[in-house]
């Protein structure tokens, strides 16, 4: 078994080294890569939030307004029931007092 000579050794080090600066570069490039991706997230999210929130405003946020539409919206099919339920109440009454009316 020969042990490698001096140039030999040189030469390995030398190609190990340029592949570790080579990989080096990759991990740095990726590396800046996913910070601009993150920040870009970090500022989607950012900005969600304020629309759902309404950005110190809460009145003005999308969660706020969507609950107030639906509290409309309770409150609309509520008033319909009643005037459907009053209107079928006046419709009875109506009837039995016509069916009365003809029995005497």
């Amino acid at each position: 078994m020969r042990t490698p000579t001096q140039k030999t050794w040189n030469a390995w080090a030398e190609r190990v080294l340029k592949e570790l600066a080579t990989l080096n570069n990759r991990y740095e490039h990726l590396q800046n890569e996913l910070d601009e991706k993150y920040a870009q997230l970090q500022a989607t999210l950012e900005k969600t939030n304020l629309l759902l929130t309404g950005n110190g405003s809460p009145e003005k946020g999308l969660l706020v307004r969507v609950d107030r539409l639906e509290v409309a919206q309770d409150k609309r099919t509520w008033m319909i029931r009643a005037a459907l339920v009053s209107a079928l109440m006046g419709i009875v009454a109506a009837v039995r007092s016509a069916f009365n009316g003809h029995s005497h």
